[in-house]
C-alpha cells in the first residue's frame, strides 16, 4: 500500500522491518519487494550492502570459495546491476563495447579456471546484467518485449 501512495522510502523501511522479524524464513516475501523498493527510493548503497553482506548475517558464515543463494535471486542481479551503474559517475566510456567486451573475457577466464565464484565478487554492473542472463535465459524474453512495449521497431529499422 505504501508503494501504491508514492512512499517508496517508507515502504523500504516497512520491508527492513518485515524482515527483520523473521530473517531466516521471510514469511512475507520481502526478499522477493525490498529491491523494488530500494531502487525506487534511491538507497543504492543499502541496496548493495544488503546483497552482499544478508546470507554473512542470517545464515551461517558462507566459505569464500562458495556463492550466497541469496545473490542467485534474479531479481537482486538485476537490481544490483542497477545499483552499481546508478552509483558509479556519469562518465561512460569512450568505447563501451571494449568494456564489454573485456566483461565477457573475465566471464571465460573464471569459468574456463574454474573459479565461478569469484565473479560475484566483482563490482561491475555489466558482469551481473551478463551473469543474470546466462544463469536465467528466460529474463531476455521478459525484457525483450517490455523494450519492444516501449519502442516502435519500425522508426528504428
Amino acid at each position: 500500500m505504501l508503494g501504491r501512495k508514492g512512499c517508496s522510502k517508507t515502504a523500504l523501511e516497512y520491508c527492513k522491518l518485515l524482515l527483520g522479524l523473521n530473517p531466516k524464513q521471510d514469511t512475507h516475501g520481502v526478499l522477493l519487494r525490498i529491491d523494488y523498493y530500494a531502487i525506487r527510493a534511491k538507497d543504492y548503497g543499502f541496496l548493495l550492502n544488503f546483497i552482499d553482506q544478508f546470507a554473512d548475517q542470517i545464515h551461517s558464515k558462507v566459505p569464500s570459495d562458495k556463492i550466497s543463494c541469496v545473490i542467485l535471486m534474479p531479481n537482486l542481479m538485476m537490481t544490483k546491476s542497477l545499483a552499481l551503474r546508478a552509483t558509479v559517475e556519469e562518465e561512460e566510456s569512450k568505447n563501451h563495447n571494449e568494456e564489454l567486451s573485456r566483461e565477457i573475457a573475465q566471464i571465460n577466464k573464471h569459468v574456463e579456471g574454474g573459479n565461478v565464484p569469484e565473479l560475484f565478487k566483482r563490482k561491475s554492473g555489466d558482469l551481473w546484467v551478463m551473469l543474470c542472463l546466462i544463469l536465467y535465459p528466460q529474463c531476455l524474453k521478459a525484457l525483450l518485449e517490455k523494450v519492444a512495449k516501449k519502442t516502435d521497431f519500425l522508426k528504428v529499422f
